[in-house]
C-alpha cells in the first residue's frame, strides 16, 4: 500500500495536489457531495475534510452550495475547471497504472480483481 501511495503522490505531484484530494474530488464526482459523508468514506475527521474542501475551493476546483432541502447542510460540486483537472489526473493515473500493469498476464490480473472483489464483499 505504501508503494501505491508513493506512486500516486508522484503521479499527482505535477498537478500540485495530494492523492486524498483527488479521491475527494472522485467522491464528489460520483455523487457523494456532503462533507460529513466524505469524512466517513475517507475515515477522516470533519475538520480535515473541511481543510481539503477549502484547499480545492481556493484552486477553483470545488464549489460549496446550500442544500436546497436543508440550508444547514452544504453540498459540494466540481466546477468546470475541477472536472477538467480531474479528467487530466485520471488520464495521468491510467497511464502510470498501465505502465505498471502491462508486465502482468491478463489472467493474473483477472485473478487479482476476483480476490479484491471477494475481499470487498466480505467487509463487515
Amino acid at each position: 500500500m505504501w508503494a501505491l501511495r508513493q506512486r500516486a503522490m508522484g503521479v499527482y505531484e505535477p498537478f500540485g495536489v495530494r492523492p486524498t484530494r483527488v479521491l475527494l474530488m472522485e467522491l464528489v464526482d460520483r455523487g457523494i457531495d456532503q462533507p460529513k459523508a466524505i469524512a466517513e468514506m475517507l475515515e477522516a475527521v470533519p475538520p480535515a475534510v473541511t481543510a481539503m474542501v477549502n484547499e480545492l475551493m481556493e484552486r477553483g476546483w470545488l464549489a460549496r452550495e446550500s442544500d436546497p432541502d436543508d440550508r444547514r447542510r452544504a453540498r459540494l460540486r466540481l466546477t468546470q475547471d475541477g472536472g477538467e483537472a480531474l479528467r487530466e489526473m485520471r488520464a495521468a493515473w491510467h497511464a502510470a497504472s498501465r505502465a505498471q500493469l502491462d508486465r502482468f498476464e491478463l489472467d493474473h490480473l483477472r485473478s487479482v480483481l476476483h480476490v479484491f472483489g471477494e475481499l470487498l464483499e466480505a467487509r463487515p
